[in-house]
C-alpha cells in the first residue's frame, strides 16, 4: 500500500522504481520454504504433464487437460514469486495449485464417488475436501497479510501429506517384497 502511495505522489514525467529484490541471503524461512514447497509441486505437475493429452482415469478430459497445463505454471509462478521474497502471491499461487488440483478430480467423483478403499480412503476425502478448505484459509490469510507462517504452513500440507503418502507405498511395497 506504501508503494501505492509513494507512485501516487511522484512528480510529472518521473517513473515509478520498482523495489530492490532482495539478496539470496536476505530470503526470510517462509520464502525458502514456499520455494521447496513451490520446487515439489513444479516437478509433480511436469511429472504428469501428460495429462495435456487426456488422464484415463479421469472422465472429462477437458478439465484434465486443463489441469494439467494449469499445474506447473502456476507452481512456476509461486517459486519464481517466493524466489523474489513476495510470500504473499506465492501463497496464493500454490493455493490455486491446489484448487486446480481438486477441480481435476472433481468429475470423477460426482460420477463414481469418493474412493473408500486402501490407501483411497484416506487420500480421497483429503484430497477432495480437506485441501480445498485449507487452500481457501491459506489464500484468505495472504490476501489479508495476516499470519502468513500459517498460511504457508496450510498451503505446504497437500504436498507433505503426499509425499508422505509416497513414502508410505514404497515402505510397504519393500516389506512386501514386491
Amino acid at each position: 500500500m506504501a508503494q501505492m502511495i509513494e507512485a501516487t505522489n511522484l512528480p510529472p514525467g518521473a517513473t515509478p522504481v520498482p523495489p530492490p529484490v532482495p539478496s539470496a541471503a536476505s530470503l526470510s524461512g517462509l520464502s525458502i520454504a514456499l520455494i521447496i514447497i513451490a520446487v515439489l509441486e513444479l516437478l509433480d505437475g511436469i511429472s504428469v504433464a501428460w495429462g495435456i493429452f487426456g488422464d484415463p482415469e479421469i472422465e472429462v478430459a477437458a478439465i484434465s487437460g486443463a489441469a494439467s497445463v494449469m499445474r506447473p505454471l502456476l507452481a512456476l509462478a509461486a517459486l519464481v514469486f517466493a524466489a523474489f521474497g513476495r510470500v504473499r502471491p506465492a501463497i496464493v499461487m500454490l493455493g490455486a495449485v491446489i484448487i486446480v488440483t481438486w477441480l481435476k478430480y472433481m468429475p470423477t467423483v460426482m460420477s463414481s464417488g469418493l474412493d473408500a478403499v486402501g490407501l483411497g480412503a484416506i487420500w480421497s476425502p483429503a484430497q477432495i475436501i480437506a485441501f480445498p478448505l485449507v487452500a481457501v484459509c491459506a489464500i484468505g490469510l495472504a490476501a489479508r497479510d495476516r499470519r502468513l507462517l500459517v498460511a504457508t504452513a496450510l498451503v505446504s500440507l497437500p504436498t507433505l501429506f503426499n509425499i508422505a503418502a509416497i513414502i508410505a507405498i514404497a515402505i510397504g511395497l519393500a516389506m512386501r517384497g514386491t
